[in-house]
């Protein structure tokens, strides 16, 4: 699995199509060694091809390290608004409980006087 860096790269090879150490370091904000370190890192892990001696592009398997990492992020948020609904939903409940035992105690004030 690529780490936290190298799928940044990853996201940057799918946008731009073809990359360079240049376009890695202006994109992430990086020195050019680093981003040269990242792009054979990559290149040896089979998630970005050479293409020629500076351009690299995504290969398949690195599109499906990044639909996995899509696919993750999906799961997560999706569990995170589920259980935002199941929180809201539970709030209503109460806060009308609370309410129409309001309204008993008051039609019970107004009916003893």
């Amino acid at each position: 699995m690529p780490t936290p860096n190298e799928l940044r790269v990853l996201r940057t090879a799918m946008e731009l199509g073809v990359v360079t150490k240049r376009k890695i370091s202006r994109e992430m904000g990086i020195n050019t060694e680093y981003a040269g370190y990242l792009l054979e890192s990559l290149s040896k892990k089979d998630f970005l091809s050479h293409i020629s001696r500076e351009k690299f592009e995504l290969t398949p398997r690195g599109t499906d390290a990044l639909l996995f990492q899509l696919r993750h992020i999906k799961g997560i948020l999706e569990a995170k608004a589920y259980g935002t609904v199941r929180l809201i939903e539970t709030t209503i409940k109460k806060i009308s409980n609370y309410e129409n035992q309001m309204i008993k105690q008051t039609i019970a004030r107004y009916a003893s006087e």
